[in-house]
């Protein structure tokens, strides 16, 4: 294409991590390989998106197509898959993923090491430190748990300033790869909630 060197073609995007209220972005390039002009019919979308798909493809270019990711309330890996269907050739799908993490905020609690867990077969047991920042009674009201992968304890280490949640894979849980979230309500009206994202993996048996 006037001695141009084609980029590669590129239908697969992961954007890694990205914090929640923020857009996850992605880029495509997308090659038409016909003689013809690739007349797109429509596109289908099982995540939501925000992209812009042209309306036709010239023949043997390769246009980028970015599109965002909006991350507000969606927390913990994902995978998508976004089909463009056009006149002349099988559909072209493009797939996204990525992981969406816990806004860091600056309340009165502190999670340490942090706000994800990994646990698998080499790691099925994981603990988060809760800390208090804040002068004050704290206190923590509950932890919800809606897993079957995974169970969850929480100890006290100091009243009021200090806590450990211990976080649990089950070996009789389903099989597979998945990312949950636990809430842990609080007495803080600055911090009511916390979310710890855990990713729990157990081969199948």
């Amino acid at each position: 294409m006037n001695g141009q060197e084609e980029p590669p073609e590129k239908l697969e995007h992961d954007f890694g991590t990205a914090e929640e209220g923020t857009l996850g972005e992605a880029s495509y390039v997308v090659f038409n390989h016909e003689d013809e002009l690739l007349d797109v019919r429509g596109v289908k979308k099982n995540v939501a998106i925000e992209m812009a798909v042209p309306s036709d493809i010239a023949p043997h270019s390769y246009p980028e197509i970015r599109a965002s990711l909006d991350t507000t309330g969606r927390l913990g890996y994902f995978e998508g898959n976004i089909t463009i269907l056009a006149d002349t050739v099988l559909p072209i799908v493009l797939t996204l993923a990525g992981t969406v993490l816990p806004q860091k905020g600056e309340g009165p609690f502190d999670l340490r090491p942090g706000s994800m867990v990994w646990l698998d077969a080499d790691r099925p047991l994981g603990q988060v430190q809760i800390l208090r920042r804040e002068q004050g009674p704290m206190q923590i009201l509950a932890v919800e748990n809606p897993s079957e992968r995974f169970s969850t304890s929480l100890e006290t280490v100091e009243e009021g300033k200090r806590w450990v949640l211990s976080i649990q894979l089950v070996e009789s849980g389903p099989a597979g790869r998945a990312s949950e979230s636990v809430l842990i309500r609080t007495s803080s009206p600055n911090q009511p909630e916390l979310r710890v994202v855990v990713f729990a993996a157990l081969s199948s048996r």
